[in-house]
């Protein structure tokens, strides 16, 4: 064989092998590679959220959403798209050097999450009611576990025809000084959220009355009376859990001469304790009409020893409203009341100087200045 033959020989077998060779890479490298993707099915519109990425050989990726596309040659790589509104599909591909490829397809929305802004209004002073509005944006995103807490207390969170609402009131033997709160829910990403407010209030300023009342009417005042009001009292207090029965502004439950405001100070003798009037005494003659100040439910209807004849009515939400010395009474517990019904009549009876209506409205028991509610659907 010539020379020329055998160089021709050895480039045809070069090629030979070097054929060979690369088929041989393809058919190693005829497998796509496993691709491994993790993703969140929700995230917060306008933020970036992570994209995890991993094979078992170096590949470029493709990662598609929302009309961009980002790209890395990597082992593993993380992209970070922004999340856009709604439903999107989110498009992977690794592909190797041998061009094979691999995808999935997942679908990601994109949500605004729940933000919750407090706002308190009333509070101003000792025993002033105080409402705390919970304004939600956007108005229909979902959250759970809404609570409100004011002062170390849960209060129920109910729903109005204003939204989202608690009721309080300032306690009636504090100092100036602020009630702390905090509101705290979870989004729809699954996130605990907080936010803090504060009931900021002022002194306590009222007149003090001296009563001198004569030791026959003071009479009716006995251990044996304080523990039988104490008893039927407890058991006519109202579920806070209860939704709100009303859905008109407040009204009064009767026009008169006011003779003593809602925390005045008082004694009923002459070096006696000092108290505070825990409601609205109005006088009127005896056998005038005492309307309902609101819709509700009569959980107490019956005569008091201290507190004569007593009606008190469950507005919901742990609002009640309590009618006291009455003459005559005009309903019974269990009975559901609209605004303006009659629930008894004035009189002069239990612990009672002459004819009035002592009015009351308290939330969870807690008394609260009275006028404050009225021509108001929240203190």
């Amino acid at each position: 064989m010539t020379r020329r033959r055998r160089r021709a020989a050895g480039l045809t077998l070069l090629a030979l092998l070097a054929v060979g060779w690369g088929v041989g890479q393809m058919l190693r490298d005829a497998d796509p590679p496993n691709l491994f993707v993790e993703a969140p099915a929700r995230a917060e519109v306008g933020a970036t959220f992570e994209v995890r990425l991993s094979a078992d050989e170096p590949a470029r990726y493709h990662v598609t959403y929302a009309g961009t596309t980002l790209s890395a040659v990597e082992y593993a790589w993380t992209a970070t798209p922004v999340a856009a509104p709604g439903l999107q599909e989110l498009h992977v591909v690794a592909e190797d050097g041998a061009g094979n490829r691999s995808e999935v397809r997942r679908t990601v929305e994109g949500i605004v999450p729940a933000d919750v802004t407090p706002r308190v209004v009333g509070g101003a002073r000792p025993g002033a009611p105080f409402h705390v509005a919970l304004d939600v944006t956007p108005v229909d995103a979902p959250l759970a576990d809404l609570t409100v807490v004011v002062d170390g207390e849960a209060r129920v969170v109910h729903r109005d025809a204003g939204g989202l609402v608690a009721f309080g009131a300032v306690p009636l033997r504090r100092d100036a000084g602020r009630l702390d709160g905090v509101v705290t829910w979870r989004d729809a990403l699954e996130r605990d959220r907080v936010r803090a407010f504060a009931i900021p209030f002022g002194p306590l300023d009222t007149p003090h009355q001296d009563l001198n009342v004569d030791a026959g009417t003071l009479s009716v005042i006995t251990p044996e009376a304080r523990a039988l009001e104490a008893r039927r009292l407890a058991a006519a207090t109202a579920d806070p859990r209860d939704p709100p029965r009303w859905r008109a502004p407040f009204r009064l439950p009767i026009e008169g001469r006011g003779t003593s405001g809602f925390a005045t100070s008082r004694t009923y003798a002459p070096g006696g304790p000092v108290s505070f009037h825990v409601g609205e005494d109005v006088a009127v003659p005896t056998g005038t009409p005492v309307a309902a100040t609101n819709d509700g439910v009569v959980r107490l209807a019956e005569d008091l020893p201290i507190k004569g004849g007593t009606v008190i009515l469950d507005h919901g939400a742990g609002v009640t409203s309590r009618h006291y010395h009455l003459s005559a009474i005009a309903v019974q517990a269990g009975d559901a009341i609209t605004a303006g019904e009659i629930l008894g009549e004035v009189g002069n009876t239990g612990l009672s100087t002459g004819p009035h209506l002592h009015w009351e409205m308290r939330v969870d028991g807690r008394p609260s200045d009275p006028m404050a509610w009225v021509d108001r659907t929240r203190p």
